[in-house]
């Protein structure tokens, strides 16, 4: 299953090696398996639903799991992040709790022994931190759709300046980071039509 790395942790450096080895080996899909409870439906390349936080949602679909990018974020209240914080939203758990519960759930092998590891934040981290997500969650939706605007209609002028004047190829540019910036107006209109509750 899941290769076991180290016995036991007990320096930040091990505490760093498990963090790293849960982000990058075990993706958000099979964390959401595990937990069995967020009833999320599939949608493109999310899963959406309530918020494992339990407010009150009109849409049924404030929450968002973004399977490609392990992200995970609400348009309603404002939290979301990795995977870890997925566990520590849906069991109402601290830090500490979250990565024991990957250690068992996932068959880690590591040691249950964390002492000496300061796990606790500020209140001004933790806003920090979801402001962060929020605005990294808010500028991947506006890089997918400012990719697939620019071979639209919006993107017409755009498209036209980087195969006529500037003698891109149409095809390379599909296989590139290239997109079309809409207007601050578009981008609102965009964003509250994908998530109603934002607005």
């Amino acid at each position: 299953m899941y290769q076991q790395i180290i016995t036991k942790i007990i320096t930040m450096k091990d505490y760093n090696e498990l963090v790293n080895h849960i982000k990058e080996n075990i993706t958000i899909s099979e964390v959401v398996q595990k937990l069995g409870n967020l009833q999320l439906k599939k949608k493109g390349n999310s899963l959406v639903g309530n918020c494992p936080t339990h407010h009150p949602s009109t849409s049924g679909t404030c929450f968002n799991v973004i399977t490609d990018k392990n992200f995970c974020y609400c348009h309603n209240c404002g939290v979301g992040g990795s995977s870890i914080d997925l566990v520590m939203l849906t069991l109402n758990i601290d830090f500490k709790e979250a990565l024991e519960w990957f250690n068992k759930s996932f068959s880690l092998g590591y040691s249950n022994n964390f002492i000496g590891i300061n796990f606790v934040k500020t209140q001004e981290e933790l806003q920090r931190e979801r402001e962060l997500k929020a605005k990294s969650f808010l500028l991947e939706e506006l890089l997918t759709e400012g990719k697939r605007m620019l071979f639209e209609p919006e993107g017409k002028d755009a498209l036209s300046y980087l195969v006529n004047e500037r003698k891109f190829d149409e095809e390379k540019i599909k296989q590139t980071e290239l997109f079309y910036l809409p207007s601050k107006s578009e981008t609102k209109q965009i964003l509250y039509k994908a998530y109603p509750e934002m607005s």
